[in-house]
Protein backbone atom coordinates (compact mmCIF):
# COMPACT_ATOMS: atom_id res chain seq x y z
CA UNK A 1 0.00 0.00 0.00
CA UNK A 2 1.45 3.08 -0.94
CA UNK A 3 1.73 6.39 1.51
CA UNK A 4 -1.23 8.98 0.66
CA UNK A 5 0.00 12.69 -0.61
CA UNK A 6 0.07 14.85 2.29
CA UNK A 7 0.85 18.82 1.68
CA UNK A 8 4.51 17.95 2.10
CA UNK A 9 4.75 15.77 -0.83
CA UNK A 10 7.41 17.14 -3.45
CA UNK A 11 5.97 17.41 -6.88
CA UNK A 12 7.19 15.57 -9.33
CA UNK A 13 9.70 18.58 -10.66
CA UNK A 14 10.89 19.20 -7.59
CA UNK A 15 12.14 15.37 -7.31
CA UNK A 16 14.04 15.32 -10.68
CA UNK A 17 15.84 18.51 -9.45
CA UNK A 18 16.20 17.76 -5.52
CA UNK A 19 19.56 15.60 -5.96
CA UNK A 20 21.38 18.33 -8.70
CA UNK A 21 20.44 21.01 -5.85
CA UNK A 22 21.37 18.95 -3.13
CA UNK A 23 24.88 18.08 -4.73
CA UNK A 24 25.75 21.96 -5.42
CA UNK A 25 24.45 22.98 -2.01
CA UNK A 26 27.06 20.59 -0.94
CA UNK A 27 30.02 21.62 -3.10
CA UNK A 28 29.20 25.01 -1.67
CA UNK A 29 29.40 23.90 1.91
CA UNK A 30 32.89 23.08 1.29
CA UNK A 31 35.20 19.95 2.48
CA UNK A 32 33.11 19.05 5.52
CA UNK A 33 29.70 18.91 3.86
CA UNK A 34 31.83 17.07 0.94
CA UNK A 35 33.31 14.44 3.73
CA UNK A 36 29.88 14.23 5.35
CA UNK A 37 27.91 12.63 2.15
CA UNK A 38 31.25 10.82 1.01
CA UNK A 39 29.16 7.71 -0.17
CA UNK A 40 27.84 9.88 -2.94
CA UNK A 41 31.13 11.36 -3.97
CA UNK A 42 34.00 9.31 -2.34
CA UNK A 43 32.71 6.11 -2.69
CA UNK A 44 33.76 3.19 -1.12
CA UNK A 45 36.32 0.98 -3.32
CA UNK A 46 36.13 -2.78 -3.88
CA UNK A 47 37.39 -4.61 -0.69
CA UNK A 48 38.13 -1.37 1.09
CA UNK A 49 37.45 -1.68 4.97
CA UNK A 50 35.32 0.50 6.23
CA UNK A 51 38.45 2.10 8.56
CA UNK A 52 40.15 2.94 5.48
CA UNK A 53 37.73 4.61 3.86
CA UNK A 54 36.91 6.33 7.06
CA UNK A 55 40.60 7.58 6.53
CA UNK A 56 40.40 7.71 2.88
CA UNK A 57 37.63 10.61 3.17
CA UNK A 58 38.91 12.25 6.53
CA UNK A 59 41.67 13.16 4.84
CA UNK A 60 40.50 13.93 1.31
CA UNK A 61 41.55 17.68 0.07
CA UNK A 62 38.54 20.15 -1.43
CA UNK A 63 39.62 22.57 -3.73
CA UNK A 64 36.46 24.46 -4.68
CA UNK A 65 37.09 25.95 -7.98
CA UNK A 66 33.08 25.58 -8.67
CA UNK A 67 32.40 27.59 -5.38
CA UNK A 68 35.37 30.59 -7.43
CA UNK A 69 33.75 30.72 -10.38
CA UNK A 70 29.95 31.21 -9.24
CA UNK A 71 30.88 34.21 -6.87
CA UNK A 72 32.75 35.63 -10.14
CA UNK A 73 30.43 35.23 -12.08
CA UNK A 74 27.48 35.86 -10.06
CA UNK A 75 29.00 39.02 -8.75
CA UNK A 76 28.84 40.80 -12.32
CA UNK A 77 25.80 42.37 -12.52
CA UNK A 78 26.15 43.74 -8.96
CA UNK A 79 29.73 45.57 -9.78
CA UNK A 80 27.66 48.67 -9.19
CA UNK A 81 24.77 49.60 -7.43
CA UNK A 82 20.70 48.43 -7.71
CA UNK A 83 19.20 51.48 -9.37
CA UNK A 84 15.16 51.98 -9.39
CA UNK A 85 13.64 53.98 -11.83
CA UNK A 86 12.78 57.01 -11.62
CA UNK A 87 9.29 56.51 -12.02
CA UNK A 88 9.24 54.30 -9.02
CA UNK A 89 6.72 55.26 -6.42
CA UNK A 90 8.67 57.32 -3.32
CA UNK A 91 7.08 54.31 -0.98
CA UNK A 92 9.39 52.14 -2.09
CA UNK A 93 12.54 53.94 -3.69
CA UNK A 94 12.48 56.77 -1.14
CA UNK A 95 12.41 60.46 -1.50
CA UNK A 96 15.48 62.42 -3.27
CA UNK A 97 17.97 64.55 -1.59
CA UNK A 98 19.54 67.45 -2.87
CA UNK A 99 22.46 64.99 -4.57
CA UNK A 100 19.66 63.36 -5.88
CA UNK A 101 20.04 60.26 -3.28
CA UNK A 102 16.97 58.39 -2.53
CA UNK A 103 16.48 57.13 0.67
CA UNK A 104 13.53 56.15 3.35
CA UNK A 105 11.59 53.54 0.56
CA UNK A 106 11.28 49.97 1.24
CA UNK A 107 13.98 49.48 -0.82
CA UNK A 108 16.77 50.32 2.04
CA UNK A 109 14.98 47.28 4.13
CA UNK A 110 13.17 45.22 1.53
CA UNK A 111 12.78 42.12 3.34
CA UNK A 112 12.32 43.56 7.12
CA UNK A 113 15.36 42.10 8.22
CA UNK A 114 17.61 44.89 7.41
CA UNK A 115 19.01 44.36 4.07
CA UNK A 116 18.29 46.54 1.05
CA UNK A 117 17.14 45.77 -2.13
CA UNK A 118 21.14 45.33 -3.88
CA UNK A 119 22.12 42.77 -1.03
CA UNK A 120 18.89 41.09 -1.48
CA UNK A 121 19.27 40.61 -5.23
CA UNK A 122 22.76 39.69 -5.38
CA UNK A 123 22.08 37.30 -3.29
CA UNK A 124 18.95 35.90 -4.80
CA UNK A 125 20.75 35.91 -7.95
CA UNK A 126 23.59 34.09 -6.40
CA UNK A 127 21.21 30.74 -6.05
CA UNK A 128 19.67 31.24 -8.88
CA UNK A 129 23.48 30.90 -11.03
CA UNK A 130 23.95 27.84 -8.78
CA UNK A 131 20.39 26.43 -9.29
CA UNK A 132 19.01 27.40 -12.08
CA UNK A 133 15.84 28.11 -10.22
CA UNK A 134 14.72 30.32 -7.24
CA UNK A 135 11.87 32.38 -5.66
CA UNK A 136 10.95 35.49 -4.05
CA UNK A 137 7.82 35.91 -1.81
CA UNK A 138 6.13 39.38 -1.73
CA UNK A 139 4.29 38.62 1.50
CA UNK A 140 2.74 41.73 4.05
CA UNK A 141 3.12 41.50 7.08
CA UNK A 142 -0.17 40.77 9.48
CA UNK A 143 -2.64 42.90 11.22
CA UNK A 144 -3.61 42.69 14.94
CA UNK A 145 -7.26 43.40 14.56
CA UNK A 146 -8.56 46.12 17.08
CA UNK A 147 -11.06 45.17 20.10
CA UNK A 148 -13.54 46.26 18.22
CA UNK A 149 -13.25 44.24 15.11
CA UNK A 150 -13.32 47.65 13.00
CA UNK A 151 -10.87 47.77 10.20
CA UNK A 152 -7.27 49.98 11.00
CA UNK A 153 -6.83 53.30 10.09
CA UNK A 154 -3.94 54.64 8.80
CA UNK A 155 -2.22 55.88 11.63
CA UNK A 156 -2.72 52.45 13.87
CA UNK A 157 -1.53 50.59 10.12
CA UNK A 158 1.52 52.49 10.64
CA UNK A 159 1.85 52.18 14.39
CA UNK A 160 2.11 48.41 13.73
CA UNK A 161 4.35 48.48 10.90
CA UNK A 162 2.57 47.14 8.54
CA UNK A 163 3.91 47.21 5.37
CA UNK A 164 4.89 44.65 2.17
CA UNK A 165 8.13 42.80 2.54
CA UNK A 166 10.11 40.27 0.46
CA UNK A 167 11.20 36.73 1.26
CA UNK A 168 14.01 35.09 -0.72
CA UNK A 169 13.09 31.03 -0.72
CA UNK A 170 15.66 28.64 -2.01
CA UNK A 171 14.35 26.31 -4.16
CA UNK A 172 14.48 23.47 -1.96
CA UNK A 173 11.67 25.20 -0.19
CA UNK A 174 9.21 25.85 -2.96
CA UNK A 175 8.26 21.94 -2.98
CA UNK A 176 5.49 21.82 -5.41
CA UNK A 177 4.53 24.84 -8.16
CA UNK A 178 1.54 24.86 -10.72
CA UNK A 179 1.35 27.61 -13.00
CA UNK A 180 -1.04 27.60 -16.44
CA UNK A 181 -1.84 29.91 -19.38
CA UNK A 182 -4.50 32.51 -18.73
CA UNK A 183 -5.18 35.65 -21.60
CA UNK A 184 -1.28 34.68 -22.53
CA UNK A 185 0.27 35.28 -19.33
CA UNK A 186 2.20 32.31 -17.31
CA UNK A 187 0.20 32.31 -13.76
CA UNK A 188 0.82 30.61 -10.93
CA UNK A 189 -2.61 28.75 -9.61
CA UNK A 190 -1.08 26.64 -6.65
CA UNK A 191 2.10 26.51 -4.46
CA UNK A 192 3.58 24.88 -1.49
CA UNK A 193 5.86 26.26 0.66
CA UNK A 194 8.00 23.97 3.22
CA UNK A 195 8.29 26.33 6.57
CA UNK A 196 10.61 24.52 9.31
CA UNK A 197 10.95 26.38 12.49
CA UNK A 198 13.30 25.42 15.33
CA UNK A 199 11.53 25.97 18.76
CA UNK A 200 12.36 26.01 21.99
CA UNK A 201 12.02 23.39 23.92
CA UNK A 202 12.37 23.37 27.64
CA UNK A 203 15.90 23.40 28.07
CA UNK A 204 16.54 22.22 24.46
CA UNK A 205 14.51 22.54 20.83
CA UNK A 206 12.21 20.94 18.20
CA UNK A 207 11.61 20.99 15.07
CA UNK A 208 7.97 22.38 13.90
CA UNK A 209 7.24 21.26 10.38
CA UNK A 210 5.24 23.63 8.37
CA UNK A 211 3.47 23.83 4.84
CA UNK A 212 1.90 26.66 3.45
CA UNK A 213 -0.49 25.66 0.68
CA UNK A 214 -1.52 28.49 -1.76
CA UNK A 215 -4.66 28.24 -4.19
CA UNK A 216 -6.45 29.64 -7.19
CA UNK A 217 -9.25 27.36 -8.42
CA UNK A 218 -10.42 27.56 -12.08
CA UNK A 219 -13.53 29.94 -12.31
CA UNK A 220 -13.75 29.03 -16.27
CA UNK A 221 -12.94 26.49 -18.35
CA UNK A 222 -13.50 25.81 -21.93
CA UNK A 223 -14.73 21.94 -23.08
CA UNK A 224 -11.09 20.89 -23.56
CA UNK A 225 -9.88 22.51 -19.94
CA UNK A 226 -7.85 25.34 -19.78
CA UNK A 227 -9.05 27.92 -17.50
CA UNK A 228 -9.92 31.37 -18.59
CA UNK A 229 -10.28 32.63 -15.42
CA UNK A 230 -8.89 31.91 -11.73
CA UNK A 231 -10.39 32.40 -8.59
CA UNK A 232 -9.38 34.89 -5.57
CA UNK A 233 -5.83 33.51 -4.47
CA UNK A 234 -6.08 31.87 -0.58
CA UNK A 235 -3.69 30.17 1.95
CA UNK A 236 -3.75 27.37 3.87
CA UNK A 237 -1.50 26.60 6.71
CA UNK A 238 -0.79 22.95 7.87
CA UNK A 239 1.63 21.25 10.71
CA UNK A 240 2.38 18.27 11.66
CA UNK A 241 1.63 17.07 14.50
CA UNK A 242 2.18 13.82 16.88
CA UNK A 243 -1.72 13.36 17.99
CA UNK A 244 -2.32 10.68 21.04
CA UNK A 245 -2.62 7.30 20.37
CA UNK A 246 -1.00 8.03 16.59
CA UNK A 247 2.26 6.02 15.60
CA UNK A 248 2.45 8.53 12.71
CA UNK A 249 2.09 12.30 12.51
CA UNK A 250 -0.41 14.18 10.93
CA UNK A 251 -0.87 17.32 9.26
CA UNK A 252 -3.61 19.34 10.90
CA UNK A 253 -4.79 22.68 9.21
CA UNK A 254 -3.82 25.58 12.18
CA UNK A 255 -4.60 28.68 10.17
CA UNK A 256 -5.93 30.07 7.00
CA UNK A 257 -6.80 33.11 5.18
CA UNK A 258 -7.10 35.22 2.04
CA UNK A 259 -4.62 37.28 -0.35
CA UNK A 260 -6.34 40.39 -0.55
CA UNK A 261 -4.30 41.33 -3.72
CA UNK A 262 -5.97 38.48 -5.85
CA UNK A 263 -3.37 36.68 -6.73
CA UNK A 264 -0.50 34.05 -5.56
CA UNK A 265 2.50 36.74 -4.48
CA UNK A 266 5.46 34.61 -5.03
CA UNK A 267 7.77 35.17 -8.29
CA UNK A 268 9.74 32.16 -10.07
CA UNK A 269 13.32 33.32 -10.70
CA UNK A 270 14.40 31.53 -13.98
CA UNK A 271 18.25 31.52 -14.36
CA UNK A 272 18.63 28.40 -16.43
CA UNK A 273 16.76 27.02 -18.83
CA UNK A 274 13.62 26.12 -17.88
CA UNK A 275 12.32 22.55 -19.39
CA UNK A 276 9.04 23.77 -21.12
CA UNK A 277 6.21 24.96 -18.76
CA UNK A 278 7.72 23.23 -16.14
CA UNK A 279 9.29 24.12 -13.24
CA UNK A 280 12.09 22.01 -13.79
CA UNK A 281 15.36 23.98 -15.50
CA UNK A 282 18.58 23.32 -16.66
CA UNK A 283 21.46 25.41 -14.39
CA UNK A 284 23.36 27.53 -16.28
CA UNK A 285 26.78 25.56 -14.36
CA UNK A 286 25.35 21.80 -14.30
CA UNK A 287 28.33 20.77 -16.23
CA UNK A 288 30.92 22.77 -14.00
CA UNK A 289 29.48 21.28 -10.67
CA UNK A 290 29.47 17.54 -11.73
CA UNK A 291 33.51 18.21 -12.87
CA UNK A 292 34.07 19.88 -9.50
CA UNK A 293 32.85 16.49 -8.27
CA UNK A 294 35.25 14.60 -10.49
CA UNK A 295 37.83 16.99 -9.34
CA UNK A 296 37.51 16.05 -5.87
CA UNK A 297 37.46 12.70 -6.41
CA UNK A 298 41.05 12.72 -8.48
CA UNK A 299 42.36 15.14 -5.99
CA UNK A 300 41.35 13.28 -3.03
CA UNK A 301 43.04 9.92 -5.25
CA UNK A 302 46.24 11.89 -5.33
CA UNK A 303 46.43 12.31 -2.15
CA UNK A 304 46.04 8.54 -1.15
CA UNK A 305 48.12 7.46 -3.76
CA UNK A 306 51.26 10.46 -1.79
CA UNK A 307 50.62 9.11 1.56
CA UNK A 308 50.69 5.37 0.08
CA UNK A 309 54.19 6.43 -1.13
CA UNK A 310 55.72 8.61 1.55
CA UNK A 311 54.23 5.51 3.78
CA UNK A 312 55.55 2.41 1.44
CA UNK A 313 54.52 -1.12 2.10
CA UNK A 314 57.54 -3.29 4.24
CA UNK A 315 58.06 -7.10 2.62
CA UNK A 316 60.38 -9.59 3.92
CA UNK A 317 61.95 -12.36 1.61
CA UNK A 318 62.87 -15.25 2.74
CA UNK A 319 61.98 -13.97 6.54
CA UNK A 320 59.89 -15.87 8.55
CA UNK A 321 56.90 -13.76 10.18
CA UNK A 322 57.02 -13.23 13.61
CA UNK A 323 54.46 -14.59 15.89
CA UNK A 324 53.59 -14.34 19.39
CA UNK A 325 53.11 -17.11 22.08
CA UNK A 326 50.25 -18.39 20.28
CA UNK A 327 51.63 -18.49 17.46
CA UNK A 328 49.47 -15.87 15.68
CA UNK A 329 51.18 -13.12 13.44
CA UNK A 330 52.02 -10.20 15.16
CA UNK A 331 52.44 -6.72 13.55
CA UNK A 332 56.01 -5.83 12.21
CA UNK A 333 56.96 -2.22 13.80
CA UNK A 334 58.44 0.17 11.27
CA UNK A 335 59.78 3.38 11.68
CA UNK A 336 62.89 5.29 12.09
CA UNK A 337 62.83 3.86 15.81
CA UNK A 338 62.89 0.34 14.74
CA UNK A 339 65.07 -2.11 14.05
CA UNK A 340 64.41 -5.04 12.18
CA UNK A 341 66.48 -8.64 12.04
CA UNK A 342 66.86 -11.37 9.43
CA UNK A 343 69.09 -13.80 10.86
CA UNK A 344 70.81 -16.32 8.68
CA UNK A 345 68.97 -19.95 8.26
CA UNK A 346 70.99 -23.28 9.01
CA UNK A 347 73.04 -22.91 5.47
CA UNK A 348 74.45 -19.23 6.00
CA UNK A 349 71.67 -17.72 3.51
CA UNK A 350 69.83 -14.58 5.45
CA UNK A 351 66.38 -13.38 4.07
CA UNK A 352 65.89 -9.09 3.36
CA UNK A 353 63.90 -6.56 4.34
CA UNK A 354 62.63 -4.28 1.24
CA UNK A 355 59.63 -1.46 0.57
CA UNK A 356 57.37 -1.13 -2.10
CA UNK A 357 56.13 1.91 -3.27
CA UNK A 358 54.18 3.05 -6.22
CA UNK A 359 56.38 4.66 -8.71
CA UNK A 360 57.13 8.36 -8.63
CA UNK A 361 56.21 8.38 -12.87
CA UNK A 362 52.39 7.32 -11.54
CA UNK A 363 52.25 10.14 -9.01
CA UNK A 364 53.62 12.87 -11.76
CA UNK A 365 51.13 11.97 -14.32
CA UNK A 366 48.10 11.90 -11.67
CA UNK A 367 49.18 15.56 -11.05
CA UNK A 368 49.60 16.51 -14.17
CA UNK A 369 46.08 15.48 -15.31
CA UNK A 370 44.66 17.15 -12.00
CA UNK A 371 46.31 20.26 -13.17
CA UNK A 372 44.97 20.02 -17.17
CA UNK A 373 41.36 19.38 -15.81
CA UNK A 374 41.26 22.07 -13.11
CA UNK A 375 42.55 24.32 -16.43
CA UNK A 376 39.42 22.71 -18.38
CA UNK A 377 37.14 23.79 -15.59
CA UNK A 378 38.70 27.39 -15.31
CA UNK A 379 38.16 27.86 -19.45
CA UNK A 380 34.19 26.84 -19.08
CA UNK A 381 34.03 28.96 -16.11
CA UNK A 382 35.04 31.84 -18.93
CA UNK A 383 32.35 30.88 -21.23
CA UNK A 384 29.32 32.97 -19.64
CA UNK A 385 31.66 35.67 -20.40
CA UNK A 386 32.49 35.27 -23.75
CA UNK A 387 30.95 37.35 -26.17
CA UNK A 388 27.39 35.82 -28.14
CA UNK A 389 24.21 37.30 -29.84
CA UNK A 390 21.52 35.97 -27.74
CA UNK A 391 18.17 37.05 -27.62
CA UNK A 392 16.26 37.00 -23.98
CA UNK A 393 12.40 37.01 -23.93
CA UNK A 394 10.95 38.19 -20.66
CA UNK A 395 7.75 37.60 -19.04
CA UNK A 396 6.03 40.21 -20.61
CA UNK A 397 6.98 38.54 -23.84
CA UNK A 398 9.41 41.30 -24.77
CA UNK A 399 12.83 40.63 -26.64
CA UNK A 400 16.01 41.89 -25.60
CA UNK A 401 19.39 41.37 -26.77
CA UNK A 402 22.00 39.77 -24.69
CA UNK A 403 25.83 39.82 -25.86
CA UNK A 404 26.75 37.02 -22.96
CA UNK A 405 25.31 34.46 -20.91
CA UNK A 406 25.86 36.51 -17.79
CA UNK A 407 23.90 39.60 -19.91
CA UNK A 408 21.14 37.23 -20.21
CA UNK A 409 21.07 36.24 -16.59
CA UNK A 410 20.65 39.36 -15.42
CA UNK A 411 18.37 40.43 -18.05
CA UNK A 412 16.15 37.86 -16.59
CA UNK A 413 16.80 38.24 -13.24
CA UNK A 414 15.88 42.25 -13.59
CA UNK A 415 12.61 41.00 -14.94
CA UNK A 416 11.73 38.75 -12.44
CA UNK A 417 12.60 41.93 -9.80
CA UNK A 418 9.97 43.92 -11.95
CA UNK A 419 7.63 41.39 -11.18
CA UNK A 420 8.07 42.12 -7.64
CA UNK A 421 7.89 45.12 -7.72
CA UNK A 422 4.31 45.07 -9.26
CA UNK A 423 3.15 43.15 -6.61
CA UNK A 424 4.54 45.34 -4.05
CA UNK A 425 2.51 47.70 -5.34
CA UNK A 426 -0.39 46.18 -5.57
CA UNK A 427 0.14 45.62 -2.08
CA UNK A 428 0.42 49.58 -0.98
CA UNK A 429 -2.20 50.32 -3.14
CA UNK A 430 -0.48 52.60 -6.02
CA UNK A 431 0.07 52.52 -9.44
CA UNK A 432 2.72 49.86 -11.40
CA UNK A 433 5.47 52.16 -12.26
CA UNK A 434 8.28 50.41 -10.22
CA UNK A 435 11.46 49.26 -12.23
CA UNK A 436 14.52 48.01 -11.24
CA UNK A 437 17.66 48.40 -13.57
CA UNK A 438 20.68 46.01 -12.88
CA UNK A 439 24.20 46.51 -14.35
CA UNK A 440 24.77 44.82 -17.19
CA UNK A 441 28.18 46.58 -19.40
CA UNK A 442 30.93 43.63 -18.15
CA UNK A 443 32.76 41.83 -21.14
CA UNK A 444 35.79 39.44 -20.62
CA UNK A 445 38.83 41.45 -19.68
CA UNK A 446 40.94 40.11 -22.31
CA UNK A 447 38.15 41.87 -24.73
CA UNK A 448 38.17 45.09 -22.67
CA UNK A 449 41.70 45.97 -23.33
CA UNK A 450 41.36 45.52 -27.01
CA UNK A 451 38.36 47.78 -26.84
CA UNK A 452 39.86 50.54 -25.24
CA UNK A 453 42.77 50.56 -27.67
CA UNK A 454 40.50 50.72 -30.47
CA UNK A 455 38.74 53.59 -28.52
CA UNK A 456 41.71 55.54 -27.75
CA UNK A 457 43.06 55.07 -32.27
CA UNK A 458 39.45 56.21 -32.75
CA UNK A 459 39.80 59.53 -31.23
CA UNK A 460 43.41 60.10 -32.86
CA UNK A 461 41.93 59.44 -36.12
CA UNK A 462 38.92 61.94 -34.92
CA UNK A 463 36.77 59.38 -35.41
CA UNK A 464 35.22 59.75 -31.82
CA UNK A 465 35.73 62.61 -29.70
CA UNK A 466 37.83 63.04 -26.17
CA UNK A 467 34.57 63.34 -24.13
CA UNK A 468 32.98 60.33 -26.01
CA UNK A 469 35.95 58.33 -25.14
CA UNK A 470 35.78 59.84 -21.70
CA UNK A 471 32.13 58.52 -21.00
CA UNK A 472 33.09 55.45 -22.45
CA UNK A 473 35.47 55.03 -20.09
CA UNK A 474 33.34 55.65 -17.20
CA UNK A 475 30.95 53.81 -18.36
CA UNK A 476 33.47 50.52 -18.62
CA UNK A 477 34.69 51.43 -15.00
CA UNK A 478 38.37 52.40 -16.35
CA UNK A 479 37.12 55.91 -14.35
CA UNK A 480 35.21 56.29 -11.61
CA UNK A 481 31.59 56.43 -11.30
CA UNK A 482 32.70 60.25 -9.95
CA UNK A 483 34.54 61.87 -12.98
CA UNK A 484 33.30 65.12 -13.97
CA UNK A 485 34.86 65.21 -18.04
CA UNK A 486 34.39 69.67 -17.41
CA UNK A 487 36.34 69.81 -14.16
CA UNK A 488 38.96 67.53 -15.95
CA UNK A 489 39.04 69.73 -18.93
CA UNK A 490 39.89 72.67 -16.32
CA UNK A 491 42.30 70.54 -14.60
CA UNK A 492 43.88 69.77 -17.90
CA UNK A 493 43.72 73.21 -18.43
CA UNK A 494 45.25 74.49 -14.95
CA UNK A 495 48.55 71.93 -16.48
CA UNK A 496 49.21 73.07 -19.69
CA UNK A 497 49.62 76.94 -17.94
CA UNK A 498 51.38 75.72 -15.40
CA UNK A 499 54.36 74.17 -18.33
CA UNK A 500 53.89 77.03 -20.55
CA UNK A 501 53.46 79.95 -18.44
CA UNK A 502 51.11 82.51 -17.82
CA UNK A 503 49.92 83.68 -21.30
CA UNK A 504 47.74 87.07 -22.50
CA UNK A 505 44.63 86.30 -23.95
CA UNK A 506 42.54 88.81 -26.12
CA UNK A 507 39.35 89.42 -23.97
CA UNK A 508 37.17 89.64 -26.57
CA UNK A 509 38.43 87.06 -29.40
CA UNK A 510 40.53 84.76 -26.90
CA UNK A 511 43.18 84.62 -28.85
CA UNK A 512 47.08 84.35 -27.50
CA UNK A 513 48.54 87.59 -27.68
CA UNK A 514 52.32 87.63 -28.38
CA UNK A 515 54.43 88.48 -25.20
CA UNK A 516 56.17 91.56 -25.89
CA UNK A 517 58.02 91.15 -22.47
CA UNK A 518 58.32 93.10 -19.41
CA UNK A 519 56.71 97.06 -19.51
CA UNK A 520 59.71 99.47 -19.87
Amino acid sequence: MTDQPTPATPSSDHTAMAQFWGMVRDILGGAPAMRKNCESYLPKLPEETTADHDSRVALSPFTNIYGDISGNLASKPFAKELCLSDATPVEIAGTADVEGERSGGLADNIDAQGNNLHVFASNSFKEGVDKGLTWILVDFTRARPTVEGRPLSQAEEQAQGLRPYWVHLPPEQVIAAYSVAVGGVDTLFHARVLECEKVRNGFGEKEVKRVRVMDRAFLDVTPDGAPTALGPATWTLYEEQKRDGKDQPEWVEIDAGAYSIGLIPLVPVFIGQRVGASFRVIPPLRDLAYMQVEEYQQEANLKSISMLTAFPMLAGNGVNPPVDKEGEAIVVPVGPRSVLFAPPNNDGNHGEWKFIEPSAESLKFLEERLNTFRDQMRDLGMQPLARSNLTVVTSANLSRKASSQVQKWAILFEDALDQALAITCKWLGIPDEASAEVYKDFSVEAEEGEELTALLNAEKQRVVSKQTVAEEFKRRGVLSDDYDHEKDQLRLADEQADATGEQNIDPVTGAVLPDNGPAV
